[in-house]
């Protein structure tokens, strides 16, 4: 493993917010509670939150039929992702990159992720050569990364 120190879910789900500080430029995540997640999710964007999303260790329902390539034991999901509608335009290759993280630094082999197939980062994530389009289910399209290959 890359990354030293392990950190496990503490629930079942947790939520990571993708945060852009404004005096050096620089992005960092943090986790933040449910009701941080649902407070973006109803368009009350703290001013520092660029996007939020759900990781859980629970497999997405009804996938079955998605082609995943990737079958390791350990596996990181990731869903519920929102965009601030202001956030900057890099926004998308952070993401890129802090999902990815968040599966290393958790000690997952791989990360599956669910999004709408009419947003910015499903479209990101197509253009993306790290992320490999498994499949999709109505207007959800899931996309995986192997992230030992980031190591």
């Amino acid at each position: 493993m890359c990354f030293g120190k392990r950190k496990d879910l503490k629930s079942d789900t947790e939520f990571v917010a993708v945060c852009h500080d404004a005096e050096d430029g620089s992005f960092y995540f943090e986790v933040i509670s449910k009701e941080e997640y649902d407070n973006a999710a109803s368009g009350h964007w703290t001013e520092s939150v660029e996007a939020v999303f759900a990781v859980s260790n629970k497999p997405f329902d009804q996938t079955e039929n998605v082609g995943w390539e990737y079958g390791y034991a350990a596996i990181l999901y990731i869903s519920d992702i929102l965009v601030d509608p202001a956030a900057c335009e890099i926004v998308c290759d952070i993401l890129h990159d802090f999902m990815v993280i968040n599966g290393l630094e958790r000690g997952k082999d791989a990360i599956r992720v669910q999004v709408a197939a009419d947003s910015l980062l499903a479209s990101s994530l197509a253009g993306e050569n790290d992320y490999r389009l498994a499949g999709h289910i109505g207007d959800i399209v899931y996309y995986e990364a192997d992230t030992k290959s980031f190591c």
